[in-house]
């Protein structure tokens, strides 16, 4: 692909690197064009400046938006450790187990504030604003106990939010 990409001119590869969401081109092909246009002697600071308001807000939101999915499977991944070492406290009495659930508890409440902070910060950058108090508040106290579908969902709603305006 490096090898397409080299045979164009400078202009194209700016507009690349600009638009490269309008050609339906990935990440990749973005970051590669870049490459070459620094490999060429151009200035990223001249390339980046390029770039609108726009594009660079849509930047900052796929970068929650994947904090988001990271800090999400994260809570997930401590949230059936806790279940599965829940499980094993009701059996026994050992002190063992109540220190590892305790220590899993939380590990859990901290990933799940980070999953809960990034949420927050993608409806902040999104409308200037953090996002209706009711939803803010239903997301983190009914999302606790049902991490799961609080993840999934959340995660499709900003997946849509992001679409539907960018």
């Amino acid at each position: 692909m490096k090898s397409k990409l080299s045979q164009l001119s400078n202009d194209k590869l700016i507009d690349i690197v600009k638009h490269y969401r309008r050609y339906n081109y990935k990440q990749e092909i973005k970051k590669l064009s870049l490459d070459i246009l620094l490999e060429r002697g151009i200035n990223k600071d001249v390339v980046l400046q390029y770039r609108s308001d726009r594009e660079v807000m849509i930047d900052q939101l796929e970068q929650t938006l994947t904090e988001f999915k990271r800090f999400g499977r994260l809570t997930l991944l401590f949230y059936c450790i806790c279940l599965f070492v829940s499980y094993f406290i009701a059996d026994s009495t050992a002190v063992t187990y109540m220190i590892l659930g305790l220590l899993c508890l939380i590990i859990y409440m901290v990933y799940y504030l980070l999953m809960y902070s990034r949420y927050y910060d993608f409806y902040k950058k999104l409308d200037g604003n953090a996002y209706g108090a009711i939803k803010q508040i239903a997301f983190f106290l009914a999302g606790f106990p049902f991490c799961f579908l609080a993840f999934y969902y959340s995660l499709h709603e900003m997946r849509k939010e992001l679409l539907d305006r960018y």
